[in-house]
């Protein structure tokens, strides 16, 4: 016994167990990273709940165990940040966010950190939260605008290589119905959870009112109400539905940021070019 504990009090043991404590960095960066780029559906919450639960009290204690190690006090750290996309675009997904925040909120308090270290990365990792909600407001509230969308079940055409949906959306006018077309061959599947591939769709159909519409798939051709709207040849020809690698995805997402600051800005402080043009008519008079 005695032999035992020393085995486990020695510091060569917990460094080398400390290294286990990276599973949880790569976790929450992989989940970030699906969070962002897919959207996140529980198939099976009994098994998925069971998967996370292990996976949640090895790695806790396993960290736990090794919190005044280098590894697992860096890692321990970072958690929190790392988490933000998860916690920002699975928010709903409790079975997914919450064993995870808490491991990480918990790690962070028990890390072998100095406590002026966790009061200064505490309080900037709170800000870096709060300026996400507002971000996410502001999105929500001044972009978007107030409408409420309804989505329809998927279609999926003959070979299962596309699939569509309607968009039913409800305004203050007469409303409209959109259809999108996507791939439908690059969502991932594990045990108890799905990443649906987002981002590739493309608008085929579009009318400024609410009506009832037929779908109908002829081989990998759309057809609305008797009309062909999407040509699978086309979509091959300029590829239209090309896979987006990491890379791609950042680029779009910096492009994405920047035309969204763009357009609050312009809500909150008004364009240049209203300015510009005010002063031209001033100076005309």
């Amino acid at each position: 016994m005695a032999l035992l504990k020393d085995f486990f009090n020695n510091k060569w043991t917990k460094r080398c167990v400390s290294i286990f404590s990276l599973t949880l960095g790569g976790l929450t960066v992989i989940l970030s990273y699906m969070a962002l780029f897919y959207d996140v559906v529980i198939t099976n919450t009994k098994t998925f709940g069971i998967t996370i639960a292990i996976v949640v009290v090895v790695l806790g204690a396993i960290m736990i165990y090794t919190r005044k190690n280098l590894i697992t006090s860096i890692i321990s750290m970072l958690s929190l940040l790392l988490i933000l996309p998860v916690v920002m675009f699975c928010w709903g997904n409790w079975i997914l966010v919450i064993p995870i925040a808490v491991l990480s909120v918990v790690m962070f308090f028990l890390c072998g950190a100095s406590e002026n270290l966790k009061t200064i990365i505490g309080t900037t990792y709170v800000m870096i939260y709060i300026m996400a909600v507002i971000a996410y407001f502001l999105y929500s509230n001044l972009i978007v605008g107030q409408t409420r969308d309804t989505k329809s079940e998927n279609y999926v055409s003959e070979s299962g290589t596309y699939r569509c949906y309607i968009i039913d959306t409800i305004d203050s006018s007469t409303g409209s119905t959109k259809i999108y077309v996507e791939p439908n061959t690059y969502d991932i599947y594990y045990n108890g959870i799905a990443f649906i591939s987002k981002d590739y769709e493309r608008i085929v159909y579009n009318i400024r009112e609410r009506r009832d519409v037929e779908i109908e798939w002829r081989e990998d051709d759309l057809y609305i109400d008797d009309e062909l709207r999407f040509r699978n040849s086309d979509a091959i020809e300029n590829e239209w539905f090309t896979f987006l690698d990491y890379k791609t995805r950042i680029t779009n997402i910096k492009d994405t940021i920047s035309d969204l600051y763009g357009k609050v800005s312009d809500r909150l402080f008004g364009s240049d070019d209203e300015d510009t043009s005010d002063d031209t008519s001033t100076s005309e008079e």
